[in-house]
């Protein structure tokens, strides 16, 4: 047995990194890191520790070179181990082109995705996750309703990151490639508005003054943060109640002098 969505990388900077795994029992996940491809001397080891199976562990990796290729291992309790890379950005002043991938809008039960099959051998600086990375409103094989609870959201992500019929596409390319990652609308429910009053939608509950505050847009930000290999940020100090205390998918890139990437969420705050 090995571990069952893989593991991923992502929410890269010059010199830091989120690694990302889910063991089949809830423990302490070990991850070693090396610029060298065969761990003969690591960079260094970082631990993460969960309690429930069906809650991935995500690290934080600082103080990494620009522009350089790190190679990883995640270990559990039980000595699974699974093996993964990704590159740092190069610094700035530095202009060497750049290559990624994107998709986006996918659902559980057309795994395992063999229109992405060969991303992992591409060596793209990173991959994007661009929305609707589960369909939380759409039955599927592994939940037959529509997601209302956290436990719901949690196996829908499961469900897409899992392998079928002898291939995992997905854990191929999260291993060999950093990835960013934002919602769309399914990440909730269907062209759901994050800052409209919940009086507004019969399908959220009346929770909070705004659609962003209620238990069933939270259960779902929840669960694709957890199962995204990205950091967990939060708004503060807007000055806006439907902004402050949400969470905050925006992030802005540079890969050396080449590009600058802006990662939006267009769905939690319009009105």
């Amino acid at each position: 047995e090995t571990m069952p969505n893989g593991v991923a990388s992502g929410d890269v900077t010059q010199t830091s990194a989120v690694l990302w795994a889910r063991t089949l029992a809830g423990s302490t996940v070990t991850f070693t890191y090396s610029t060298d491809p065969t761990f003969a001397s690591a960079s260094g080891t970082v631990t993460g520790e969960t309690t429930d199976a069906m809650i991935p562990v995500k690290v934080e990796l600082t103080d990494l070179q620009p522009g350089t290729a790190y190679f990883y291992r995640a270990t559990d309790a039980s000595g699974r181990m699974v093996e993964g890379r990704f590159r740092t950005p190069a610094a700035p002043g530095v202009k060497q082109g750049l290559r990624f991938g994107v998709t986006g809008d996918w659902r559980g039960e057309l795994r395992p995705y063999v229109s992405l099959a060969n991303v992992a051998e591409q060596e793209f600086d990173f991959f994007m996750e661009h929305g609707d990375t589960i369909y939380g409103d759409v039955p599927s094989l592994d939940l037959n309703r529509v997601a209302q609870s956290l436990a719901d959201f949690r196996i829908k992500h499961n469900e897409g990151y899992s392998e079928r019929y002898g291939r995992n596409i997905w854990a191929e390319i999260r291993a060999s490639t950093p990835v960013f990652a934002t919602i769309d609308d399914h990440e909730v429910c269907n062209d759901f508005a994050g800052g409209a009053p919940p009086s507004s939608d019969e399908r959220f509950d009346p929770t909070g003054e705004y659609i962003n505050q209620t238990e069933l847009y939270t259960n779902g930000l929840q669960a694709f943060q957890e199962y995204n290999p990205i950091r967990q940020e939060t708004y503060t100090g807007t000055g806006d109640l439907r902004v402050d205390g949400r969470p905050k998918l925006y992030r802005y890139r540079t890969f050396g002098s080449t590009a600058a990437v802006f990662v939006l969420d267009a769905r939690s705050f319009r009105d």
